[in-house]
């Protein structure tokens, strides 16, 4: 079923009630604009981080943002001072481990239990033979298709409250539930004409492109939409104010002769043209 104005009433839907949202979050998604299913599929990334790399141990560069693959071996917990609590998450690769460094997160040594299969990304830190992620995001490398890791990563725009994590994690799974019901708004002939993605397929790229080609074709054809409905504003506007009738005046009364009088020069021949030009316009 489509609304009148040819809107999925799906996409119509309040954010509030999609999976893992509610109405706390809502509000804070409100503040970046987003209120209904479309909101949220319309709110594109800012950038993007190519994580389709998985290094060794070894092969991490300090000070790079990196993502390594490894197994819980060891966690451990320290308070260096008051309100300040270090959780430290070792997973093991290779016979060698990576420490992810987290901060006042004490419950992610109850979840990441040992044995557990990770992704790590985060600010490599070589701290003598140790090596650290700082604050990384971790993802269970138990799933078919991460979202977090290996691949190009969406980048989002944030705001108090809220992680690139979770955002996401709502869009994905928004993605999924109610991307097809994205209407196609070109035609089929002009998107052939110049190449361009159907709609719902654009979308998901921009999103969660599959490469560097996908993302490119993705906003191709999203740019092409933008520029093209721009256009045709612009054509309407001007075919309406084309259509539209003018002002008549009347002939030349004894307060514009009153005028021309009171001018301290008298017109030229060319000037005498322009003006006459001018009366028969209006």
């Amino acid at each position: 079923m489509v609304d009148q104005g040819g809107q999925d009433p799906a996409l119509s839907r309040p954010v509030q009630y999609l999976r893992g949202v509610g109405p706390a979050r809502a509000r804070t998604l409100q503040k970046l604009g987003i209120n209904t299913v479309a909101d949220l599929l319309a709110f594109y990334p800012s950038r993007y981080e190519d994580r389709s790399r998985l290094a060794a141990p070894s092969e991490l560069v300090n000070g790079a943002v990196e993502t390594v693959w490894g197994v819980v071996a060891a966690t451990d917990e320290r308070r260096p001072r008051k309100n300040m609590v270090i959780t430290r998450i070792g997973i093991a690769n290779g016979g060698e481990m990576v420490w992810g460094i987290f901060f006042n997160r004490p419950y992610l040594a109850r979840e990441l239990s040992p044995g557990t299969s990770l992704f790590f990304t985060g600010k490599v830190q070589r701290f003598g033979r140790e090596i650290r992620l700082l604050n990384p995001e971790h993802e269970p490398a138990a799933g078919d298709d991460p979202i977090h890791s290996l691949r190009i990563v969406p980048v989002y725009p944030l705001t108090a409250g809220l992680t690139s994590k979770v955002l996401r994690k709502l869009i994905h799974d928004c993605l999924s539930q109610h991307g097809a019901a994205l209407r196609e708004t070109l035609p089929a002939d002009l998107r052939q004409k110049y190449g361009l993605l159907e709609k719902a397929a654009a979308v998901g790229e921009i999103h969660f492109p599959c490469s560097r080609e996908s993302l490119g074709l993705a906003r191709k054809r999203l740019v092409f939409e933008e520029l093209f409905y721009l256009q045709l504003g612009l054509a309407r506007r001007r075919a309406q104010r084309q259509a539209e009738a003018g002002v008549e005046h009347g002939p030349d009364g004894p307060l514009l002769s009153e005028f021309r009088r009171s001018l301290p020069f008298t017109f030229t021949a060319g000037q005498e043209r322009i003006w006459a030009e001018i009366k028969k316009d209006m």
